[in-house]
Order: C-alpha cells, then structure tokens, then sequence
C-alpha cells in the first residue's frame, strides 16, 4: 500500500494567526510571556511612529535555535522538555507557554516584523525579516517554501538593561490603531498579568510613549501639588490621585492586583498541597476557622485559592485606592505558572460560573460583583491545564481542569455559606433559630444594615443571629469525620455568655453547642454549657409557672364576673409571690456557700473601715500641722476610695444579692492587678515588675481578687509597711503574683508556713486572724489557685513575701 503526505498551504499563517488572535493585546501579551520563558528580566515596549518594538534581556537565540525552533511552527521545545534544562536552573521558573504558535501572532500586530536576536553563546547577532503578506492568498503554495529573510552580523544591540544578549521585535505597517487609549488599555492588561505572589516579581516590564511625554509629565507634576505638604490626604484626593496614575502611559508595569489584596475585608484561603486542603477564613483581621482534610481531587497538585468578599465598606476602600470601582476592575483570576489565563477575572466574564448561581436564588449568593481574588495552578503538566488556541477562551476542560472547577466551587461555597449566614443573617432566619418569627427578621435587618458599611466586625459579635449561625456551621465542619477543625472563633460561636438569650433562640440549640464542645475537646464550653442549661431550665419553668397560673386566674375572673376585682387584687399578689420565689430560686441556684461569702464581704468591710480611719487620724495631723491643701487632696481621695467600696459591699450585704457576687468575667489579670494596687499609691509605694507585654487572660469574679488583694495589702500596712514589691511571672501552665513589702515580716519562730493561714492565727496583737485564711480559701476554692509564704527578707525588702498562683 503507498503511503500519502498531507501538505500545508500558506494559508496557515492566516488560520494560526490573525484569525485565531483575535485582540491586538493579547498578541503582545503573549510575546511578553515568550521574554519570560526566555528567562528576560526586563522588556521594553516601545510606541513610535506607527512602529512598536519589544525587547527583552532573555537568553536570545542561535542561528540554529532560528532554524529548529523559532521558525519551526507547531513545535515547543518547552513542551518536549527539551528547552534549556541546564540554563533554566539558575531562573527556577516554570513555563508561561507551549504550544509553539505563539510567534504567529506577530501577524496580528502588522505586515512587517523584524526579530534580531543574540545568544550569549554566540559571537553574532542574527536578524529574521518576514513579511506576513508574502503569505497571503497562496492557498496552493506550500507554507515551508515561502523564504524569510536572514542576515548575520557582529553589530551591537540595544537589549534592555544594556544585555549583551536578548531579542527585540519590530513591528512596522501596522493594523491597528495605538493612540493613548489603545496603549493605557494595554497597561491594565499587562498589570494583572503576573501572580503578585510568585517568583515573577523581578520581571519587570516598561513602557516607552515618547508621543505622550509631555502629557505624562503635566500629570506627575499634578499629583505632586496633591501630595505636596500642607494638602490634606482625603479618600476623595486619594481617589482622584489613583485616577490620576491610571491616566500615565509611560513606565514601570506595577502589580495592581497586590494593592487590592491589602484591603480589610473577609476572606477564604485554601491549599492544595501533598496530598492535603487547608483552609483558613478570616473576617477583617480576626480569624474565624482553620480546617484541614485530605484532598479529593487527585488530578489537583499544586493549587492555592484566594477569595475576598467586599461589603460596601471594602468596595469604597477598593475605589479609593485603585481609583476604579470593583466591578470595572476585574473578579476572580487565574493563574498557570504565575501568568494569567484569559478571560477569567475579566470585567463582566463568568468563567466559574458564578453569576449563573446568583441568577438563581436572590440574595443568597455571591457573584462577580461581590468578589475578587485569584486562583494559582503551579504545574509542570502543561497538558493538563492548557489554554485554548485563541488564548482569550480559557481552558480546555480537561479532566484535571474539571477538577479546579470543582475545587473552586467547593471554595467559594464555604465563603458564601459564612457571608450569606453569618453576616446577611438568611441562615438564622431561613432555619428558625429564633422562637419569634419577627425578632429573627428584626435581627437579620439590623445585622445588614450595620456590617455592609463597617470595615469591623462588631455587629456580627454583637447579634445573638449570627452567633447561632456561626456554631451551626462549626457544627457542620466538626460532624464531617474527614474534616479536621485546628481553631475556630470560640468567641463568635460563644452564645452562653447572655442568659438573657434564651428568650431568643430554641432550646435544641444547647444540643449542638454540646456537639460542638465534645468533638473540638473544648471544656471550658461544655461547663459553661451546664451551668447556663441550669439557668435556662429554671427560668423558663417559673416563667411558665406564672403564665399558667395567671391563665388559671384570668379564666376565673371571666366566670364569676362579681368577683372580678377581688379576683384581680388576688392574682396581682400570686405573680408578687412568684416573682420572689423566682428571685429565691435563682438565689439558690447561684451560690455555693452565702455564709462564707458575707463573712469575706464582712471582713473586707471591716478592712476598709480600718483604712477609712487611719486615713481620717492622717488629714487630722495634716490640718492641725497647717499641711498645704495639695499635701491633704490625695489622702481625701483615698478616703472617697474606701468609703466607696464599703458603701458597695454594704449594698450587696442588705440586698442579698449574692448572684451579682458569683459573676465571672474575663479580664487581663495583670493590667487589673496593677490598675487596682494604683488605688493605693497615696499610702504606699508600688513597685512592680516582670517583662510580660502579652494579656494574661482569666475569667474571674472581680470581687474575689480584690478580697484577696485588700487582706495583702491590710496585712502589709498593719506591719508597718511602705513599700509593695510585686514581681509578674508566667510559666506554661498558670500566672504567679509575688507581692513583698518591706514590713516586719512574720515572726517564724511562732508559726509554719501552712499554720499562718489558718483561721483564727494571727501575726498581730489585736488581730482577727481572718485575713490569710482568707486568702487562701478564696484562691483554692473560687479562683482555681493557691498562696504559699515565700519567707522573710526576699527581693531585698526586710518583710514577707507571698506567692498567688492562678491556674
């Protein structure tokens, strides 16, 4: 059997060229990616006089590299792997193309291009001259026997950063039109051509505009006066100077897409990477969950997603900072190798399919208009994410690139579930968290009037809604055995801090905060859950206990209408009664151990009295020694202090309010400390120390510190001293307070370090014995902590030293 040959006709120049590169910018876009493969450093593109040239810094090429690969067309020795192995080592980069038809598009750009080019491993610079219409309307004539012309010479070239080696193309006879327009055009496509993020950043591409010069100047000059001191830096001059700069034509290409990354906004991060997804979600600045789980798409090698939802406070910062708004500035992008995929993230594209789902549901999911970021693909398989001829249609939806699609779905549907639950409220009103109907609509409401304009997240802390949505999707990701949950908000998904909330939200609620505290291991919320359960359980059962009874007393009155008012009066005093048997019980539920607790505020009172007349016997001295009034102020604000703090302790006494003495609250330890030992700096002196510059966080009764504190402090005074020393440590498991002075110290022939603090011992004729045993019942019985005597003499005071260590 004969064998036939298919032959090309020069027809083909038009098929892979102009036909098939439809825009005049990615043609010169993917020239510049062809610099890059050449491992160029700079490109220069020049606009002049119906001519453009660009040149690169790259590698440059042999003769022999003409003949076998440039004018080889089809063939890509990137793609055979056969592309300078030993050259490329010292670059690390990962090629932008290879398909081997990028040079035909030069016939997009004019009629005339001429290459001239130098190896560094060669003495010659070498010059193609090719004119594309000597390829026109030859449909019978071969496309390898139309000549190109070459030359050979020794003459030196002006490559960018003044190389020895490079390429420059000039284009002459041009097709289209390139006035300031077309070139500024240009300029914004080149800047979010590379991923801001990758190894890419020190290619730099430049434009030459000599036309525009004097234009460009005027511009500078303008935006100097705007900057210049003595002009205040509005948003609106902000605003109108980045307008401003996207008005030059000439200069360095700068990576625009890295400005909008810096704005506050929320945000879903997720890597594909050995075999595992990590995913991390943030809302301006404060990080809500971090998840880890294995990889299921096992096509997928090397992929990062980036998405950030802009409310309307991030879309004003976004339009003051770039000086156009989202919308016309792009969504989400692609990137291969660090170089973007056309025409994902183009205005008004929606390659990922996102304003099709938008177009479904209202006011339930996140489209083009509501997003930007990027989508990062580093691969070395060219075949599996490869662009489609035109380069301006995205991917070939390869199976691999199916794959991305679904990764990407699979990522922005976490970042629409948190924004269109939690920050737009549907979750909570869509699955009845709430008891009442309206209450949820008033929450949801209120919530998207607030978070839309704030660049913070205060509302979303501060409604019980989105606090509810926040733990049903913790509650989601921790039932999914894959999904392993590393951090979440503990403080979003805290929703047992307000007891007033179970008027609010359903009781099956608890259920899932449960599950939540048993699957991340988080004791701290399975014991708040108990005692919040305990309070729930009782006020909702008096609650119905006297809607009862006074639907019983209503149903009453409505049958003997002759007892009415009687009847009235009677029930006005059942609810009294059950009122104070309400105010009883949670009375009983709240504390422990009341005796203990009256005899501490008893004593604490019994302290500050003390002081109150010390204090009253020192301005009786001052005024009889006629003391200025500036000597006597500070010791009349040391007696307001005191007698202050008697009043409130005498408050709590009278009321009973023993519930208000339970109240935990979550304070930096160390800051309350010294703010609290400040109230005494009149009468002694406070010296403190320890190099802790981080919160010492604890949820504790402020009561129960300043008890402690109070009986230190008295017992200091009533030996004498003048001098506090208090020294701040912290080790891996608790935060210790050692507190010196320099007193007379404990008279340790007489007492042990453990018989100091029991009750009814006493280091000072006329004392209670009180105070120490105190101290220490109250660290190890209510702040989860101990007290040790340290001794006498430390920290070179001559007095006693205590230890308080919390837990």
């Amino acid at each position: 059997m004969d064998e036939l040959k298919f032959k090309v006709s020069a027809e083909l120049k038009n098929i892979l060229g102009r036909d098939l590169i439809t825009s005049d910018n990615i043609a010169i876009l993917e020239l510049v990616k062809n610099s890059y493969d050449a491992h160029a450093t700079k490109v220069e593109i020049t606009f002049d006089d119906d001519k453009i040239i660009i040149a690169d810094n790259g590698k440059g090429m042999t003769l022999d590299e003409l003949k076998d690969k440039w004018l080889f067309v089809g063939y890509s020795a990137k793609r055979d792997g056969t592309e300078d192995n030993s050259y490329r080592s010292k670059f690390k980069r990962v090629y932008a193309g290879a398909k081997g038809i990028g040079r035909i598009s030069c016939d997009r750009l004019a009629r005339f291009v001429t290459l001239t080019t130098k190896s560094e491993e060669s003495d010659t610079v070498e010059t193609l001259m090719v004119d594309w219409q000597s390829f026109e309307q030859k449909q019978k004539v071969e496309f390898d026997t139309v000549a190109v012309k070459h030359s050979s010479s020794r003459e030196k070239c002006d490559f960018p950063l003044e190389s020895h080696h490079g390429t420059i193309l000039s284009f002459t006879a041009l097709h289209g039109f390139w006035g300031k327009d077309e070139i500024l055009e240009l300029r914004k496509s080149l800047e979010k051509m590379i991923n801001p993020f990758s190894e890419a950043n020190e290619y730099k591409i430049e434009i030459f505009a000599p036309a525009f010069n004097a234009q460009d100047r005027e511009i500078k000059n303008k935006i100097e006066e705007l900057l210049a001191n003595g002009n205040e830096l509005t948003d609106e001059r902000r605003a109108y100077i980045a307008k401003l700069k996207n008005t030059i034509v000439s200069g360095i290409i700068e990576n625009t897409i890295n400005d909008v990354l810096k704005i506050k906004t929320t945000q879903i991060e997720s890597t594909l990477k050995n075999g595992i997804i990590q995913t991390r979600l943030s809302d301006r600045g404060e990080i809500m969950y971090e998840i880890e789980e294995p990889n299921r798409f096992p096509l997928l090698e090397d992929v990062s997603i980036n998405l950030y939802y802009l409310n309307r406070a991030a879309k004003y910062n976004f339009s003051m900072r770039m000086g156009v708004t989202p919308v016309n500035y792009g969504n989400v992008f692609l990137f291969r190798n660090n170089f973007r995929v056309w025409p994902y993230g183009e205005v008004n594209d929606d390659s990922w399919g996102l304003n099709q789902r938008a177009q479904q549901g209202y006011n339930r999911t996140l489209g083009t208009r509501d997003l930007f970021g990027r989508v990062d693909v580093e691969t070395s398989k060219i075949e599996d994410f490869k662009e489609v001829s035109s380069r301006d249609g995205g991917l070939i939806m390869t199976k691999p690139a199916q794959e991305l699609m679904e990764f990407f779905k699979k990522i922005h549907k976490r970042l629409e579930r948190y924004v269109v639950g939690v920050l737009w409220g549907e979750g909570f009103v869509r699955n009845n968290y709430f008891q009442n109907v309206d209450l949820a609509q008033k929450a949801r409401e209120k919530l998207q009037q607030q978070d839309k304009d704030l660049d913070n997240t205060n509302s979303i802390f501060e409604n019980i809604g989105s606090k509810v949505d926040f733990l049903q999707l913790i509650k989601s990701l921790v039932n999914d055995d894959t999904i392993i949950v590393k951090y979440y908000n503990a403080k979003l998904a805290d929703i047992v801090s307000d007891v007033s909330a179970t008027d609010i939200i359903q009781a099956n609620i608890f259920h899932d905060i449960r599950k939540v505290a048993e699957k991340t291991n988080d004791t701290e919320l399975a014991s708040n859950i108990e005692l919040f359960e305990e309070q729930i359980n009782q006020m909702r059962k008096e609650k119905e206990d006297a809607e009862r009874k006074a639907e019983e007393a209503r149903k009453k009155a409505e049958e003997e209408e002759y007892k009415r008012k009687a009847e009235e009066e009677k029930r006005r005093e059942k609810e009294k009664e059950l009122e104070a048997q309400k105010q009883k019980n949670l009375y009983l539920t709240a504390t422990r151990n009341t005796t203990q607790e009256i005899q501490d505020i008893t004593h604490a009172i019994s302290i500050a009295s003390t002081e109150q007349l010390s204090i009253l016997s020192n301005i009786s001295s001052a005024i009889r020694a006629k003391a200025k009034i500036e000597d006597i102020l500070p010791l009349i604000h040391e007696l307001g202090f005191f007698a202050n703090k008697v009043k409130q302790l005498s408050m709590l006494i009278t009321k009973a309010d023993i519930v208000s003495l339970k109240t935990k609250v979550r304070v930096d330890l160390k800051q309350y400390i010294e703010e609290y030992l400040a109230n005494f700096k009149d009468s002694l002196k406070i010296n403190i120390h320890g190099d802790i510059n981080e919160p010492i966080w604890k949820r504790l009764s402020l009561l129960d510190i300043a008890i402690v504190l109070d009986n230190l402090i008295s017992n200091s005074k009533k030996n004498n001293a003048t001098t506090l020393i208090v020294n701040f440590l912290k080790t891996d498991d608790s935060f210790e307070v050692v507190i010196s002075d320099d007193g007379d110290g404990v008279d340790l022939a007489t007492f042990t370090k453990d018989s100091l603090f029991d009750e009814g011992v006493t280091n000072k004729k006329g004392g209670s014995g009180i105070g120490l045993h105190t101290i220490r019942y109250t660290m190890e019985q209510r702040l989860n902590g101990t007290v040790e005597f340290l001794g006498n003499n430390l920290y070179n005071a001559k007095g006693a030293s205590f230890k308080l260590t919390f837990k």
